[in-house]
């Protein structure tokens, strides 16, 4: 590959991070519950005058921030997952926390822990907030108070019952809702086929159809979703609708199915995965930050680490965007924070409920705007180091500005010097892949296929459309030299939508 040559780097605008987005249309499932998965529980401490317990239950509690977008079956193995990998995220926090070693020590070590966060989580594909909150409550133990061995039992219970009680909050509304997740994810495919937009609309379809696909089981609200489903489709291909038996539907639904990787993780894990240099850049952040935090003598530089670890988020341009928009909500965070702090210390009652008031407002604003969003991450994070014993407000305000425009700063240097070129790579596979699938599309069309075969390319079609743009989107952004030129990605995605659009008149299995 050749070097890196000005002309090929997108330019870093600050105009670019003065945006207000319309927000997660389901925010408010993330806000209120972790708001019903805390509030128990600190509550409870608080009343019981240990409060000073809060960390190793928040770890636990703010798992229920996961899933709200999956169906039922996928969010309870991807909370089972986080709550086994968080079990031994603590298990190695507190032990090195009994251990005390040299703060160097527990840099290194908690720059790998959030590392590996990080990779098992987009390998996963949590999804948002991903590494971020788990990672710093995660270190809070490391750094935090030494730990006595006697005592990590304890500890370690009380993880593990927030995290029961986190996943009984999330999973609840499967009871009066079941098939909730499923049919939020078909509005949004009909809203935006109405519209016609082929871009948004491709990946929209193909994450519905997967969301019916896993929820099969329930057949007759499957169905009923599946019919809206391929209206929707009747819609964007602009054709009269057409009506689908019962049967012609649950054939489909069980290609589809049948066509989803039986491996993802693996795949997402293969050694040419971009998700290896984004790793190797999150190592490379978090540990010269952490360093320098404590070079120039600050006294908690887990927090340089995760300011690091949080704006590894895509391509170079989004780290521009997530460090300058973190650095400036932190500052206006901790003023907040030294505003609200006089009163915080009046009661751990009134603790409580600032700090869930803080998770709440994060919620409700961070998919609007990362920096509005950091406006309630830093009094929470704050709020939070004040559950074992007072600080004294100047100090600890002062340390967490410093701290995150450290390691925000440090972190963008990373990332513009350390290219992920795996990033650019990437996009040349999945225009190979891309290719592959138009040109089988293609021949199932025009050959002696079956309607089964139809809809079987038209589903691989459409999920390698939807990575190829994925791809490129991550690889526009990234500053390194092209490996495909941005004509012939345009070419072939619109070639590609072309085709599937195409397959909608045809392919209604019968179960051959």
């Amino acid at each position: 590959m050749t070097g890196v040559r000005p002309r090929d780097r997108p330019p870093l605008r600050v105009r670019d991070v003065l945006t207000w987005g319309p927000g997660s249309p389901i925010w408010y499932k993330f806000a209120i519950s972790v708001v019903v998965s805390a509030a128990p529980v600190l509550y409870l401490l608080a009343a019981l005058g240990r409060l000073d317990l809060a960390l190793y239950t928040m770890v636990g509690s703010m798992q229920a921030l996961f899933g709200h977008d999956r169906a039922y079956g996928s969010r309870a193995r991807m909370l089972a997952g986080l709550t086994a990998g968080q079990f031994l995220a603590v298990l190695v926090s507190l032990l090195l926390s009994a251990w005390a070693p040299a703060t160097i020590v527990l840099i290194v070590a908690g720059a790998v822990t959030v590392t590996v966060q990080k990779l098992l989580c987009d390998a996963f594909a949590v999804g948002p907030p991903a590494q971020a909150v788990l990672s710093f409550i995660t270190l809070g133990v490391m750094f935090g108070p030494v730990t006595l061995l006697d005592d990590i039992p304890r500890d370690l219970g009380l993880y593990l019952a927030a995290a029961g009680w986190a996943f009984i909050v999330s999973m609840a509304p499967g009871l009066w809702n079941p098939m909730g997740p499923s049919e939020n994810a078909v509005r949004d495919a009909e809203r935006l086929a109405a519209l016609h937009d082929e871009r948004r609309t491709i990946p929209a379809l193909n994450h519905a159809w997967d969301m019916l696909a896993e929820a099969s089981e329930r057949t007759g609200q499957t169905l009923r979703l599946a019919r809206r489903l391929r209206a929707a489709e009747d819609v964007f291909a602009a054709r009269a609708a057409t009506t689908r038996t019962d049967r012609e539907l649950t054939a489909e639904l069980a290609v589809r199915r049948a066509g989803r990787p039986s491996h993802p993780v693996l795949g997402r894990l293969r050694p040419a995965s971009p998700l290896w240099g984004s790793a190797a850049l999150c190592l490379a952040g978090t540990t010269i930050g952490g360093l320098v935090a404590l070079a120039v003598g600050l006294d908690r530089p887990y927090w340089a680490i995760v300011a690091a670890a949080a704006v590894y988020r895509g391509n170079t341009s989004i780290v521009w965007q997530r460090a300058l928009l973190r650095s400036a909500g932190t500052v206006g965070g901790v003023l907040i924070y030294a505003a609200i702090a006089p009163t915080a210390a009046l009661n751990t009652f009134w603790l409580v409920t600032l700090t869930l008031a803080a998770a709440f407002g994060i919620e409700a604003f961070v998919s609007r705007n990362y920096a509005v969003g950091n406006l309630f991450v830093a009094p929470m994070a704050l709020l939070m180091t004040t559950f074992a014993e007072p600080q004294d407000t100047l100090t600890l305000t002062f340390s967490r500005a410093a701290d995150t425009a450290i390691g925000a700063l440090l972190g963008l240097c990373c990332a513009l010097v350390f290219t992920n070129h795996r990033t650019v790579n990437e996009v040349a596979t999945r225009v190979a892949q891309t290719r592959e699938a138009i040109a089988a599309t293609r021949a199932a069309l025009t050959g002696s296929s079956t309607d089964t075969q139809i809809v079987t390319a038209r589903n691989q079609l459409g999920h390698s459309l939807t990575a190829l743009d994925d791809a490129a989107t991550d690889a526009a952004g990234e500053w390194a030299t092209p490996t495909v030129a941005p004509a012939e990605i345009d070419a072939v995605l619109t070639e590609g939508r072309s085709v599937l659009v195409s397959t909608l008149s045809k392919g209604d299995p019968h179960g051959e």
